[in-house]
């Protein structure tokens, strides 16, 4: 995807300074902290992460029950962090999975994108958008009610890269409006390679399931080496960005820093959590006496 991270360069240049600073330094924090002892505070890490998906489940049903948000998001940070420290190895099983899942399906998605065929008509279709006008694009569309979906998703595209173009021709909104044509050309491609992307997202997951019921430790050391190690880069591109510096162009010119740097962390990362995870021999020795002996009592 090479030409997409070339423009996502293009418009994190066109944020404000401050804001990637400090967008980075929390990302950085975040990551260290999940690459070298992800797995050490396990427990802490999925009753935080539970704790914030309750409370967006607790606002969005607060406002469907029509029941005070407040109330909804506490009620539901509190059950889920409480049921994600209680039930840690199925947490962890099913975040192997969703990792897995995200990395198989960003895999393929990268490959169909960065095919010359279809940078060839995503080139045309962006052409075709500039050319509509504000309102065309949407009269058309609701015109054509017996259009295929396949059109459907190519006329909204339209409009919404028309839209978005359009904004980023403004100073102030210059940053937002080339982020929001990007979130659109990424959607587009997504509907566009739908099958292919759900199954191998499928098998990725099939393959995280799997590897996390037969080696859970090391699995989950290495879960929490690959978010942190990605966050970590990324927080330090972010500030790179904000220094102006033109990181993606940097690593392209050399393709194999990246990956070396990565794959790197990842490996420092899990053999760093599994070394300070592990058990002492007496103590491991003093556990499984106590084991028999609940069993023979």
């Amino acid at each position: 995807m090479n030409d997409f991270l070339l423009r996502v360069q293009d418009a994190l240049l066109a944020c404000e300074g401050l804001t990637l600073v400090i967008a980075g330094a929390i990302t950085i924090v975040g990551g260290l902290f999940l690459w070298l002892g992800g797995a050490r505070f396990a427990g802490l890490v999925l009753g935080v992460c539970g704790g914030g998906v309750g409370a967006v489940l607790g606002l969005l049903a607060g406002h469907w029950l029509e029941v005070h948000p407040a109330l909804c998001a506490l009620v539901g940070a509190a059950v889920l962090a409480l049921a994600a420290i209680l039930l840690k190895k199925v947490v962890i099983v099913i975040l192997a999975a969703i990792i897995f899942t995200c990395i198989a399906g960003m895999t393929y998605l990268s490959y169909q994108y960065n095919n010359p065929v279809w940078q060839n008509k995503l080139s045309e279709i962006r052409s075709q958008a500039m050319q509509i006008s504000p309102q065309g694009g949407t009269s058309e569309q609701s015109s054509e009610s017996s259009a295929s979906s396949a059109e459907q998703r190519r006329m909204l595209f339209l409009q919404e890269y028309h839209d978005a173009a359009t904004l980023a021709q403004s100073e102030k909104e210059q940053a937002q409006g080339k982020l929001q044509a990007l979130w659109a050309e990424l959607r587009y491609s997504l509907g566009e390679h739908r099958t292919g992307v759900v199954l191998w997202a499928i098998l990725g997951g099939v393959i995280g399931l799997a590897l996390a019921y037969l080696v859970m430790k090391v699995m989950m050391a290495l879960c929490f080496s690959l978010v942190g190690a990605t966050s970590v880069i990324v927080g330090v591109a972010l500030l790179l960005f904000a220094k102006g510096t033109l990181v993606v162009t940097y690593l392209m010119d050399r393709p194999r820093v990246l990956p070396v740097i990565f794959c790197g962390m990842v490996a420092l990362g899990l053999i760093v959590q599994l070394f300070i995870t592990r058990q002492p021999k007496k103590a491991a020795e003093e556990s499984e006496e106590k084991e028999e002996e609940k069993k023979k009592s």
